[in-house]
């Protein structure tokens, strides 16, 4: 079983700050002499190119910035970090895998192949290069920041525990012999290392060598090291002087290589060889395939290769090194990949964009994947929009978090579109992502508006590689490519969008923003390109600025004639356009590399300063920008969001970075409080009121015996809450509160509105409306739930309140809330009897476990005699829940066991719950067995329903009424007998 492994073709990157301290300290190192394209975006990657002066000022700006940065109450913090992105190295042993995701080092469980699961990770301030598994130790090559080798003890698969590493240069392969460490650099060579005590690995050598160190294999006396472009060497390991024997030119970027007795495969590049090295001075060839792509890495088992590249997962039977010939050219779903391990029955392939890719070899002719660990992919682009935050892999995988708590954001879902994404724009949940696949591009529409399932509506070719967009209203504009600006008319409901009208740009249009009648283009490799759209249909040239190399972003302030730009080659660029036909320069503002993408909130600007992570800039003079605070992410920064108080990073390979930034006017808001709203005044002609605070309409239409959820509500100053009738100004009662920081208060209106035309109350209360108001103590002692009784019956007399015969409160009169009481989550009868006395006035059943640990307000409302109180709602006990659920308990008669005892009169009760949605159940209780009908009608007097019509026993019972098909409103429900009908009144909220 023998592994290869993928390596970058870029050669050593930058050191980064270590992501998990809170200064960052960068390091150098050196890039090579020659220019690198990014093998994901084809994009020349910016380097030092050996200016070690450059580097000497940005290391010293950087340092400035961090101490800087602790001393600046505007610098921007991080709050949360997703790790996530390439997968570039895989590793199985018994029914594991590991592998590299981005920093992140995961173990996964193959004992169901089909199903992987993520078991336990670790996580690393650099990414994860390579992974050899020996026993119960891991050994893990880091790129930088806090690059090197570290040493994992992978016992226990739920918690990786590091125990030792060697962090003097980055680590980019790893190999293991016995009780040493072979660590390459990349272009700064190898280490030799001793691990007999892994936690503290003992320097042995350390060999230099013109080239890269990105791949390794080692068998009981020699190394053999693949370099790169000098191709690949092998090393004399018989004493501790690591002697050099021969270097081979395998005519390609050699990124890795293995060793089978005498046997050396070698991947590069382009295709696979193999070698005789029985002579180590002189390697012989014998056979070479041609891959048509890049080949990244490859593990050899008994005599088949399996090949990692563009073309996914490849499989070769080199059993005859001179006639090597292809098993599978390509395995179904398995994506462009890094890295692959074998062990014969199963390889674990390490997918650029997308996790680790679980496929069973045990025919290599037709491999097929079994499973999948998905992740973030490569990070490329981020939006956010209403605490919803939309990631874009490269790849076309759109990942979508729920950031209302931005410390620990709430993966929501996940779906994949067109590859080759290039960016987003959301309105309204509608997410627009523009793509350069097949060379053509186009426009993916995808309705997220259920973030949980997100579905996608429809692909619009754009007919050129489209690699920005921008929208506004009715409108959508992208830049697309060599195709310039393309402007499209867009249906804000639908989201759909037609074309237009388009113009050229002269140079690859890469990113675009509206302002006022202007189209701003960012044109890669030619700077500022501003078109006239004030007649959309026929766009024009305003003007053209050449301002530097790889304009990649912009953005401005509306009410400022400057623009920013993230400019490749000064890094942030300010441009000034009052007059548009003659845009200006006014400053460039370095950010230590590649500007890669721009956004300003308030006086503040953020700059994605690609190997240099985010950098925050005071802007309240874009003219004349000061760097006050940076932060160096695990990996390049390829996209920016701001919304509110938040920023948020696409950190690329490294995963996704959430920062809170200064705002002005985000002071904290004093502590709330916390109110409940109940509705239990029982005057008819308030049975349904408008609930005003401080003028401000916060409940229409609030039903009698409704309730609000316990809400926040301000503080410190006076909070005017009046209850009106219906769409009227018609005030029925209004008070002023002054409420406490964190206090609970339950605020019941009861009462009538005209006391004359009701009955008096027994006790000779004032009836008038009021609102009775229960503030619950600061400290509550532990109990299964609590509960205060409040007495809102206007015609009954003070009660005792009993449960299961014993007394809980005595002399509750009519608008006294009663004290916080706890009691027992269990079934219990509640008595109300005539205070001080033992007349029984009614007696309820309630199944109090249904409360467990909440704090409810019960309720005796309605009238004990309707038909003197102009027929308003009888006489009921209701349990108002925190989330606003009203339970009505169950009445059963008073003085005889409710095993026996039969109704005296016919009886409809109301319904419950009440406001109800789109479900509700309707009581009602016969004297004798008789002919009932059950029906409901809408305030039109249209029969919506029959849900009784027929003989019903004597008795209680209970029917379900769904109102899925009706729209909100107040309905009627009437029970009618050969005697008599009853009507109540029922309130559905949708």
């Amino acid at each position: 079983m023998i592994k290869m492994n993928f390596t970058t073709l870029q050669g050593a990157i930058l050191s980064l700050a270590l992501l998990l301290i809170s200064v960052p300290q960068l390091q150098a190192q050196h890039f090579g002499e020659t220019a690198v394209i990014h093998p994901e975006t084809g994009e020349p990657v910016p380097a030092f190119r050996g200016d070690a002066a450059q580097l000497e000022a940005w290391l010293e700006a950087s340092d400035e910035s961090a101490t800087q940065n602790l001393q600046n109450e505007d610098a921007f913090e991080l709050l949360s970090f997703v790790p996530g992105g390439t997968s570039r190295s895989g590793f199985i042993q018994d029914d594991f895998a590991f592998f590299g995701d981005g920093p992140a080092f995961v173990v996964v469980d193959l004992t169901e192949p089909q199903v992987p699961a993520s078991r336990g990770r670790f996580i690393f301030s650099g990414l994860i290069s390579e992974i050899v598994v020996s026993g119960d130790l891991a050994y893990v090559a880091v790129r930088n920041p806090g690059g090197g080798l570290y040493i994992l003890n992978i016992s226990d698969k739920d918690n990786p525990e590091l125990i030792g590493s060697f962090t003097q240069r980055a680590g980019f392969t790893v190999e293991v012999l016995g009780d040493e460490v072979f660590i390459g650099h990349g272009t700064q060579g190898f280490s030799r290392l001793d691990v007999t005590n892994p936690a503290e690995p003992v320097l042995i050598e350390y060999v230099t060598g013109n080239g890269s160190a990105n791949g390794m294999s080692v068998d009981d006396t020699f190394l053999y090291v693949a370099f790169g472009v000098p191709g690949f060497r092998i090393y004399d390991l018989s004493d501790s002087q690591t002697t050099l024997l021969s270097t081979t030119d395998a005519g390609g970027f050699v990124n890795n290589l293995t060793i089978v007795d005498d046997l050396l495969y070698v991947s590069f590049a382009g295709g696979f060889a193999v070698y005789d090295v029985a002579d180590r001075g002189a390697p012989v060839l014998l056979g070479s395939y041609t891959a048509g792509g890049v080949v990244y890495g490859s593990s050899v088992v008994d005599g088949t290769a399996y090949l990692s590249g563009s073309f996914g997962l490849r499989i070769l039977d080199v059993s005859d090194p001179g006639s090597i010939s292809v098993l599978s050219a390509s395995t179904p779903d398995v994506q462009s990949s890094l890295d692959t391990f074998s062990d014969g029955n199963l390889a674990v392939v390490s997918s650029r964009f997308f996790g680790l890719n679980v496929v069973d070899v045990s025919d290599p002719s037709a491999p097929v994947r079994n499973g999948l660990v998905d992740n973030l992919g490569f990070a490329y682009k981020v939006a956010l929009e209403n605490d919803l935050l939309y990631l874009l892999d490269i790849a076309g995988k759109l990942t979508i978090f729920d950031v209302t708590d931005p410390t620990s954001p709430d993966f929501l879902s996940r779906i994949f579109t067109t590859p080759n994404a290039e960016n987003i724009a959301v309105s309204d949940g509608l997410v627009y992502m523009v793509d350069s696949d097949g060379g053509s591009g186009g426009i993916t529409l995808i309705d997220a508006t259920n973030p949980t399932d997100p579905q996608i509506l429809e692909v619009i070719p754009t007919t050129s590689q489209s690699f920005g967009i921008d929208l506004t209203e009715n409108r959508a504009y992208t830049a697309s490519g060599f195709g310039g600006l393309r402007v499209y008319s867009r249906n804000p409901l639908t989201g759909g969008v037609n074309l237009i009208s388009t113009l050229p740009t002269g140079n690859n249009a890469y990113y675009v923003r509206r302002k006022d009648d202007l189209a701003l283009i960012a044109n890669f490799g030619g700077g500022l390109f501003v078109a006239d759209i004030a007649n959309e249909l026929n766009p024009v040239q305003a003007s053209a600025l050449v301002t530097g190399q790889l304009v990649q972003s912009l953005d401005f302030r509306e009410d400022e004639p400057f623009v920013v730009l993230a400019d490749g080659n000064n890094g942030l660029t300010v441009v000034n356009l009052t007059d548009p036909t003659a845009p200006v320069i006014e400053g460039s503002f370095t950010v230590g590399s590649n500007g890669r993408d721009v956004r300003i909130q308030q006086d503040f600007v953020y700059a994605a300063a690609e190997f240099f992570g985010v950098r925050q800039f005071e802007g309240s003079d874009l003219t004349s920008l000061t760097q006050i605070a940076s932060f160096a992410t695990t990996d390049r920064v390829t996209g920016l969001s701001v919304e509110g108080g938040l920023l948020a990073a696409a950190g690329a390979e490294g995963g996704l970075f959430l920062f809170s930034i200064p705002l002005e006017g985000d002071e904290p808001e004093p502590d709330p409080a916390f109110v409940q709203v109940i509705h239990a005044a029982a005057d008819p002609a308030a049975a349904l009121v408008d609930i005003f605070v401080n003028d401000v309409l916060v409940e229409a239409n609030f039903p009698y015996g409704a309730a609000t959820p316990v809400l926040p509500a301000p503080t410190g100053e006076p909070q005017i809450v009046s209850i009106r009738l219906p769409g009227t100004d018609t005030v029925i009662l209004e008070e002023t509160f002054v409420l406490e920081p964190n206090r609970t208060y339950s605020i019941t209106a009861i009462g009538v509105a005209n006391p004359a035309d009701f009955a008096p109350n027994p006790g000779g209360a004032d009836i008038s409306v009021s609102l009775a108001v229960k503030l619950y103590p600061e400290d509550i002692e532990p109990a299964d739930l609590h509960a205060y009784v409040l007495h809102a019956v206007t015609d009954a007399p003070a009660v005792d309140v009993f449960a299961n015969n014993s007394l809980l409160i005595p002399g509750l009169s009519y608008g006294e809330p009663s004290s916080l009481a706890g009691l027992p989550a269990e079934s219990v009868e509640l008595s109300l009897v005539l205070a001080g006395t033992d007349t029984e006035v009614a007696r309820f059943t309630a199944d109090l476990s249904i409360f467990t640990g909440e704090i409810i307000a019960v309720q005796a409302r309605g009238f004990l005699n309707p038909a003197d109180n102009q027929d308003g709602p009888a006489f009921e006990l209701a349990a108002v829940r925190p989330s606003g659920e009203v339970v009505l308990f169950d009445a059963i008669p008073v003085s005889v066991s409710p095993e026996t005892q039969l109704p005296e009169t016919v009886a409809l009760f109301q319904n419950y719950p009440n406001p109800f949605n789109p479900t509700t159940n309707i009581r009602f209780s016969l004297p004798e067995q008789q002919d009932i009908r059950l029906e409901v009608f809408n305030m039109q007097g249209q029969r919506v329903a029959v849900l009784a019509s027929g003989s019903f026993q004597a008795g209680s019972h209970t029917l379900p009424f769904d109102a899925s098909a009706l729209a909100s409103g107040l309905y009627l429900y009437r029970l009618s007998t050969p005697a008599q009908t009853i009507s109540r009144k029922m309130m559905l909220l949708k």
